[in-house]
């Protein structure tokens, strides 16, 4: 048996999701399943290839971040501030009673890569000055006081580009309002804590990488 119907005034995933609280209160009968297709079954696909894609870029940027800095610790400081932006894009749409939907999903793939880039602006002048003999917390301060200016204009500038589109102007607006909603939380949130996170991972791996060093140019000193 196919039951189908139409939906107006709510999203997909509330109307499936009442749908669901609904059918969980009638008892089955022996041999009776049930099976939600249609739209549902559509984004469901959706989201799994979009987590694949997501998790394809995820490998790709690290590897660029490997590359870009030719060591470990600024690649994972700049990958973990990436992806921990990710909570604000979720706390956003929460806060907005938005879904998660597939227009949000790029949203949040979106994020991803812009804050990747900022930890870059600010690790590439860190690493710079650490390579002219700068002590790794002096370099730090040091970039956050050069980078941080540009990396704060970046951002604002792009939430206040999406900031009509968040707010549902214009026409069409309410299909990527989603998108709008998740990039602009999850440029809020990497502006005031993922940047500094970034910053705080790889001051602690340049100084353990420090100590090593110390470690091993003194063992090979001892007679």
């Amino acid at each position: 048996m196919h039951v189908t119907g139409r939906l107006e005034g709510i999203d997909l995933g509330t109307g499936v999701n009442a749908v669901k609280q609904s059918l969980a209160k009638m008892p089955l009968a022996a041999g009776v399943s049930l099976e939600y297709g249609g739209l549902y079954a559509q984004q469901q696909q959706a989201f799994h290839e979009l987590a694949l894609v997501l998790a394809a870029g995820t490998i790709m940027m690290f590897l660029i971040l490997i590359w870009e800095f030719a060591r470990v610790a600024p690649a994972i400081a700049c990958l973990i501030a990436a992806m921990s932006c990710l909570a604000g894009s979720f706390i956003a749409l929460d806060l907005t009673g938005m879904t998660l939907n597939i227009s949000s999903f790029m949203g949040i793939i979106m994020v991803a890569g812009i804050t990747a880039k900022n930890g870059i602006l600010l690790l590439d002048h860190a690493e710079r000055e650490v390579g002219a003999g700068t002590k790794p917390g002096a370099a730090l301060l040091d970039a956050a006081t050069v980078r941080l200016r540009p990396i704060m204009m970046t951002t604002l500038a792009t939430a206040a580009g999406l900031l009509p589109l968040a707010l549902g102007y214009g026409a069409g607006a309410k299909v990527q309002q989603p998108l709008a909603i998740a990039v602009i939380g999850g440029l809020a949130f990497a502006m005031f804590l993922s940047t500094p996170l970034a910053g705080g991972i790889y001051l602690i791996g340049t100084r353990a990488r420090a100590r090593r060093d110390e470690a091993r140019t003194s063992q090979n000193q001892m007679p």
